[in-house]
This record gives structure tokens, C-alpha cells and sequence, in this order.
């Protein structure tokens, strides 16, 4: 997915940007870095997503300090994984490190965004059939952008399929 197609799906106004400098000592490819300073990731998606550059470095969680959080999903905190070449994952428990793999890389998972925003705004108010369509669409576009993100069924997307599948989201 073209970097100016998450920006226009979303709008400018509606991505918060790293700045280059907090950037700096993140321990991940150029082209990630770029992504997060230049495109960033939407302020806020659906009911419990959100993604608020904080000033100065990108915080990193105490007790393990190779997760750089860019966001939460809840109270969970999303993170990119210094020690994994850059992949994200959402760290479920900080004090055990305990981590459900999300996306390959920052790119990735703006593109599951979109994807993902796609299917919320387009399931409202369709009967249940139609709505089962749209997952399984979701799903297909999501598989075929990372396969990664769909290796271990206890992966973060594939637990999202499945509260989308069962109504839940």
C-alpha cells in the first residue's frame, strides 16, 4: 500500500507523526522510521486504538526496554520490537513481557488499519450474512498484505477476525 493512500484514506488531520528526533535512537530499518515521521498512524481507531506521539524519545516499557510504545489498544500497550527487526506486538502483560505478535513492521500495520477501518465503517447496519462477507474480504486483503500476521492463530489479528466474526467489533 502507497504511502499517500493511508494518507488520503485517513487525512493528515487525522495522523500524529513521530518527529525525526525522537526517532533517532529507535533501533529499526530507515524506511519504518520514515513511515512514523512522515505518515505516522491514526490518532484514534474505533473504540479502543490510539496512537499519540509523546515528546522526546518514543517510551520504551520499563522492564524491557527493546518494546518502544507507539500506542494502545485499550490499556495494552502496542509496541515496536527493537530486538525483532522492527516487527510490532502487543505487550498483554509489561511486568512478564508476555507479547501477542501484530504486524511485521510499522507499514504493515498501517495498512491493516486502513483495512481494518474499511470493515468498520462499511458493516454498520448490514444484515449478518453481509456482514460475515466483509470479514471474510478483510481477512483475505489482511493475509495477502502480511502473512505474518496470521502464522499463530493467538496472533493479535486473528483474535480481531474472530470478535469481528462473532459481532463483537
Amino acid at each position: 500500500m502507497q504511502r499517500d493512500y493511508v494518507i488520503n484514506f485517513w487525512s493528515k488531520a487525522k495522523l500524529r507523526c513521530w518527529s525525526v528526533e525522537s526517532l533517532r535512537s529507535l533501533n529499526i530499518d530507515v524506511i519504518s522510521k520514515s513511515f512514523l515521521s512522515e505518515v505516522g498512524l491514526p490518532f484514534e481507531v474505533g473504540l479502543t486504538l490510539r496512537f499519540d506521539p509523546e515528546e522526546g524519545e518514543i517510551p520504551r516499557l520499563p522492564k524491557f526496554e527493546h518494546f518502544c510504545r507507539v500506542g494502545f489498544d485499550d490499556f495494552v500497550p502496542i509496541c515496536i520490537d527493537e530486538s525483532k527487526m522492527g516487527r510490532l506486538v502487543a505487550v498483554e502483560d509489561e511486568e512478564a513481557g508476555t507479547e501477542r505478535y501484530v504486524n511485521a513492521s510499522v507499514e504493515d500495520f498501517a495498512e491493516f488499519l486502513v483495512y481494518y477501518e474499511q470493515y468498520r465503517t462499511s458493516v454498520r447496519g448490514v444484515s449478518e450474512d453481509e456482514a460475515l462477507r466483509l470479514v471474510a474480504a478483510t481477512e483475505e486483503r489482511m493475509r495477502s498484505a502480511d502473512p505474518t500476521a496470521f502464522k499463530d492463530p493467538e496472533s493479535w489479528w486473528p483474535m480481531i477476525i474472530e470478535q469481528m466474526r462473532d459481532g463483537m467489533l
